[in-house]
């Protein structure tokens, strides 16, 4: 089967989204491949947010030689929220619970609710930052013999399927 498309499809495509540059050749591609790099990072640094914001949290607790009992007692929250915090579970954040513990480990607030997900982060530098954190704070451990076991199975029978 051949597709064939006249002027007149061209100028209805063209008519659905007017400010859609109309060019020939390669060029035209590199704008809308810049815009996708940009929409990756933005949804990559999006979802890396919590676990960025978890992992600062903990480390920072456990620099101050804190227990997870401690920092809730001390910035008067509940103590799962803490735990699903550290965690980088996603879940409805309240801007008085970053500023509590902000406050305790004595970190910035404007930039602890970008990291929380409560403020939109512009500056793309931030972004990739706590993308550069979330991936480099996540401790490196060996698999446990019954991890290895299950990771060997697993893969087998991914593999055979």
């Amino acid at each position: 089967m051949k597709l064939q498309l006249d002027s007149a499809w061209y100028e209805r495509e063209i008519g659905n989204d007017a400010n859609l540059p109309v060019t020939a050749g390669r060029s035209t591609l590199a704008p809308l491949r810049e815009e996708a790099r940009l929409h990756r990072v933005s949804l990559a640094s999006r979802n890396a947010t919590p676990v960025a914001f978890g992992r600062l949290v903990n480390l920072k607790r456990r620099e101050e030689g804190m227990g997870l009992e401690e920092l809730a007692d001390r910035a008067g929250i509940d103590l799962g929220m803490l735990i699903a915090i550290e965690r980088g579970e996603e879940f409805p954040l309240e801007p008085g619970t970053v500023s509590k513990i902000g406050n305790v480990l004595q970190l910035p607030l404007p930039k602890l609710l970008q990291l929380s997900g409560l403020t939109e982060a512009e500056d793309r530098e931030f972004k990739e930052a706590a993308l550069r954190f979330a991936a480099r704070s996540e401790p490196i451990e060996k698999l446990s013999r019954a991890e290895d076991t299950a990771l060997k199975e697993f893969v087998k029978f991914l593999s055979e399927a």
